[in-house]
């Protein structure tokens, strides 16, 4: 019975990286044309 948990604990920290990585290369995409204005536009 403890396979599950482990499982269960394994995903949950899974997704949690997973969703830090997403929300740290949306962060870096925001801020990366920000800070270049119109160098890649043009």
């Amino acid at each position: 019975m403890l396979v599950p948990l482990s499982y269960n604990l394994r995903s949950l920290l899974v997704r949690s990286a997973t969703l830090l990585t997403v929300m740290g290369i949306g962060a870096t995409v925001a801020i990366v044309p920000a800070s270049w204005p119109c160098s890649r536009a043009s």
